[in-house]
């Protein structure tokens, strides 16, 4: 069953449960609910489209996600705005932000994981693991013309040059100079592209040190970045460099 009122339509359960609330117009915020009236995501719509960005949250209300939604999918930030360049009628949301939320029980099982598999790898021979590293590192730094990451991004154009999917130039320093406080030795951007605004990389090669607090500092960092991409985390085998994927 459905009503509209004041501008706003409303969808209700067979139980006469409100589940969802949207803009008469087509355009406009819309939400959507449960059964005890608990908020569980909410969005934007456009001439009845839902696009733009997307909020899921939790039975308590903890935030969940933050992303973009085009034509049935979930995107990033960086693949949203694209589509925007491509179509100057999508809205753009310049100011919304990206978010993915973890528990802090499954962060303490990855990390009781990885410490599992470092465990095990330190039973047997790395060496050519750690080989085929290096040699897939050193590849990437030959052919992607690195470049030190805070001076790259402090360079011209000014406050221009990004990482990953990061909106903005100051974010972008402000994760290099993290990486810099946690122990990494070096950090070179490889791969620089251009795009209408400066510069942008979405790949990282870190230098690590040889101290094992700041390695496990950096892996811990480096874990969580690479679940957030859909990848496996490295794991420390003794290697002297980290590639990290950032989009």
């Amino acid at each position: 069953m459905s009503e509209g009122a004041d501008n706003v339509k409303k969808v209700y359960s067979p139980a006469g449960k409100l589940c969802w609330a949207g803009p008469a117009n087509g355009t406009g915020v819309y939400r959507c609910y449960v059964e005890d009236g608990t908020l569980v995501a909410e969005g934007w719509m456009q001439n009845g489209e839902q696009v733009g960005w997307l909020k899921s949250y939790d039975s308590d209300g903890t935030l969940l996600m933050e992303k973009f939604w085009h034509r049935c999918k979930i995107l990033s930030k960086k693949q949203y705005h694209k589509l925007c360049d491509k179509n100057p009628e999508m809205p753009r949301f310049d100011d919304a932000k990206e978010y993915s939320f973890i528990t802090a029980a499954d962060l303490k099982l990855e990390r009781q994981v990885q410490q599992k598999q470092a465990q095990a790898l330190l039973k047997v021979d790395n060496t050519e693991s750690r080989k085929e590293h290096e040699e897939f590192c050193q590849k990437r730094l030959a052919e992607g013309n690195p470049r030190e990451v805070v001076e790259w991004l402090s360079g011209e154009p000014k406050g221009q040059n990004t990482l990953g999917e990061l909106a903005t130039n100051k974010e972008s320093l402000k994760l290099a100079r993290k990486l810099y406080s946690i122990g990494a030795v070096k950090v070179l951007a490889i791969e620089i592209g251009k795009n209408e605004r400066g510069e942008n990389s979405g790949k990282l090669v870190i230098v690590l040190p040889s101290e094992p607090e700041p390695r496990k500092r950096i892996f811990r960092w480096s874990s969580k970045q690479a679940r957030e991409q859909g990848f496996d985390p490295d794991v420390d085998i003794g290697q002297e460099h980290l590639f990290v994927m950032l989009d």
